[in-house]
């Protein structure tokens, strides 16, 4: 017996990623040309390709969103996938120009509408949840000594300036805020951990400028 999995008329579509690496934060403390900062979004389908074009339609959720549009963002809020295609990408372009991001994030909450074309997918891939501003934010996942909050582990107690400069120490826009959960992820973070550490060690870093006594030390 031939069995059917999907419905070869109306499938679903969900953003590409792994449980959690939707929500994520983005900061711009590195960025210091005032250049936008581009993002992609890689969506798939869950089911077969069609041989004509079909449309995913997005959503600004306004209860959960606090970003202007064309003031803190831009993106298209309708994405074509081709015939013969099961992915697209969204991508949105971050401004930093508002002086309110010095002091305050802003918030983009982004979810997939069911239409003619495409029912909703996985559950938990429906949204892009991303708070931005011009200071680093405090990873989620940093916390302290527990299994979940493993960022602990590889750059030791939270501070915003070494988290600013753990930054520019491995020449990277920002730390994921999220799990990890494969060993090339784990690999990854030992080997920021050990270039932040020798870079502290090597240079006098101040957590106060004021403070000669707040030099951030080597935690390795």
């Amino acid at each position: 017996m031939k069995y059917s999995y999907y419905d070869k008329g109306k499938t679903t579509v969900h953003f590409k990623y792994k449980e959690g690496e939707n929500d994520m934060k983005l900061s711009f403390a590195t960025h210091v040309d005032g250049k936008p900062i581009e993002r992609v979004f890689p969506l798939e389908i869950a089911g077969y390709a069609s041989e004509k074009e079909r449309s995913v339609e997005l959503e600004i959720v306004d209860e959960y969103t606090t970003a202007i549009k064309d003031v803190h963002y831009s993106m298209s809020e309708k994405l074509i996938i081709r015939d013969g295609h099961y992915h697209d990408t969204l991508k949105i372009t971050f401004y930093n120009t508002d002086p309110v991001l010095d002091s305050e994030e802003r918030r983009l909450y982004i979810r997939i509408k069911a239409n003619d074309d495409f029912d909703n997918g996985i559950h938990y891939l429906q949204h892009l949840d991303i708070r931005f501003t011009n200071e680093v934010q405090e990873p989620t996942c940093w916390g302290t000594r527990d299994v979940y909050t493993y960022m602990y582990y590889y750059f030791g107690t939270y501070s915003k300036m070494k988290h600013r400069y753990i930054l520019v120490a491995n020449g990277i826009e920002e730390l994921p805020d999220h799990y990890i959960y494969e060993f090339e992820d784990r690999v990854m973070f030992n080997n920021w951990g050990i270039i932040a550490n020798n870079y502290f060690r090597d240079h006098v870093v101040l957590e106060d400028p004021n403070d000669p006594n707040s030099r951030i030390l080597p935690w390795k």
